[in-house]
């Protein structure tokens, strides 16, 4: 009987670990910007359910400089969503990722989305 339970809670487990990865939304987008350039990535946020974007795997600092980030909100009312605004510079010819992930701090094992930009500095 124990065995049986053990298997049916193992099953449970790996169901609901297949249910998370398959909710994490994907974004993929290219960039190709010049040598000296500044870029902006606009994330789609709402910090006021505790989730927030962050870098999974920062870009080589050879070709693209992280420069800063601010969250802007889209409306004044409470719990009103906005966009993270993140803001790179093109340093040198080369090309780079920038791997990013949705989470909330204490729940950052399964981001609720995560973003990959491929940039090609010219």
């Amino acid at each position: 009987m124990r065995n049986g339970i053990v298997a049916v809670a193992a099953t449970l487990w790996l169901m609901v670990v297949s249910v998370s990865a398959a909710l994490t939304e994907s974004i993929i987008r290219d960039y190709k910007v010049k040598s000296g350039e500044t870029f902006i990535i606009n994330l789609a946020s709402n910090k006021t359910t505790g989730y927030s974007w962050r870098f999974s795997k920062r870009p080589d600092k050879v070709t693209v400089r992280f420069i800063r980030t601010i969250y802007n909100r889209t409306a004044s009312r409470i719990g009103a969503g906005g966009v993270e605004e993140w803001l790179f510079k093109a340093v040198k010819p080369g090309t780079t990722s920038i791997n990013m992930e949705y989470v909330r701090p204490w729940e950052a094992e399964n981001p609720a989305k995560i973003a990959t930009f491929n940039v090609v500095v010219e």
